[in-house]
């Protein structure tokens, strides 16, 4: 309100903060960080002191009487953790990236950081939005691929199992070509879906004793990316119309999305849409629900978290908002979910084509 105070709706807490910036830096942070984890290679080393950086960053937790305002400075600290995480190797960085998400999921003190009220700040200056499934029909461009890719790795099935096994783990109906809302194909990374086929591969198996690095690689070397046919891409809403909106609004947005990029910009260009900045699966990042690709939109545009507004269609999407503190989260039912499974998101829409009646 005007006297400062906060207005509680719900688990959200509003506030009038047009001057907003973020991120709040704090350069000796910054510098203490860079001097005690860029020079350990060494994994079981990295992750001892990474423990004692998320321990130091969320020991305010631990008070009473928490106010979001406080908590700030925790997801301040944490995304600077993650920026400090770079590493020359691609893979390397990822891997340092997704360890630490793993470790800040397990502390004990992050049930609490999640659970404390969000605030929105006013007006709203940013919604970012995942793709498939939110922006763009999944099923139409990862049906026929996925079809095409079971098909060639007949050679590594297990003999025993019928191929309806694998559709259905998969959560994949091939008459009608649909997907179950939980499946791994249109939710997760190519990395996700390779991790998946092969630990199926092996539980499936009557041989136990395979090595797990031997069916990756087999599984790798069967892959193929899905091809991206134009004619295959249908929009969730006239998107053009939204985005064209929310920019006269002098509200940006921007994609976050688990597919790799150059698909994803080749997609945006065919939807006619250019979002102020896009992150993908294959960037140097963890992927949702953690929160670092984010905070890492947010940080190119200087925009804090509580002013921004993520929109999706799955579970990761509404956890990924959640766990960045963004303003709003809102969940769309054009990818499957239905609107009991989005208990954690503060909105559920149909469409995209909603968001307007939001911001």
């Amino acid at each position: 309100t005007n006297d400062g105070s906060y207005e509680e709706e719900g688990a959200v807490l509003h506030v009038d903060t047009r001057t907003s910036v973020w991120p709040v830096r704090d350069k000796n942070y910054d510098a203490h960080l860079h001097d005690i984890i860029q020079p350990l290679n060494c994994k079981e080393t990295l992750l001892q002191a990474l423990s004692t950086e998320l321990q130091n960053a969320t020991s305010t937790l631990l008070c009473t009487n928490l106010e979001a305002k406080v908590v700030d400075l925790v997801t301040c600290r944490i995304a600077a953790i993650f920026q400090s995480l770079v590493h020359q190797d691609h893979l390397q960085c990822k891997a340092r990236k997704v360890a630490f998400w793993r470790q800040v999921m397990m502390h004990p003190c992050w049930p609490t950081y999640v659970s404390v009220p969000r605030l929105l700040h006013t007006p709203i200056q940013l919604v970012v939005f995942d793709k498939d499934g939110t922006l763009i029909n999944c099923e139409t461009v990862f049906g026929p691929w996925l079809e095409q890719l079971v098909s060639g790795m007949q050679g590594l099935l297990p003999m025993t199992c019928k191929s309806q096994c694998l559709w259905n783990a998969l959560g994949y109906d091939k008459e009608t070509q649909t997907f179950e809302a939980s499946s791994v194909i249109p939710r997760g990374t190519y990395d996700d879906i390779r991790e998946f086929l092969t630990e199926w591969i092996i539980n499936a198996s009557l041989e136990k004793s395979q090595d797990p690095k031997e069916v990756w690689s087999q599984v790798v070397a069967r892959w193929t990316a899905p091809e991206l046919r134009r004619e295959h891409i249908a929009p969730c809403a006239d998107l053009q119309a939204l985005f064209a909106s929310l920019q006269a609004r002098n509200i940006q947005t921007a994609v976050c999305t688990s597919d790799d990029r150059p698909d994803t910009l080749k997609t945006l260009e065919w939807l006619g849409i250019r979002p102020a900045t896009v992150r993908c699966g294959d960037d140097n990042l963890s992927s949702k629900p953690s929160p670092e690709p984010l905070w890492d939109i947010c940080h190119e545009l200087g925009i804090n978290p509580a002013a921004a507004v993520m929109v999706g269609d799955t579970i990761s999407d509404i956890k990924a908002g959640r766990h960045a503190r963004f303003g709003r989260v809102v969940g769309v039912l054009t990818g499957g979910y239905a609107t009991p499974q989005f208990d954690e998101a503060d909105i559920v829409c149909d469409t995209v084509a909603d968001i307007l009646n939001i911001v």
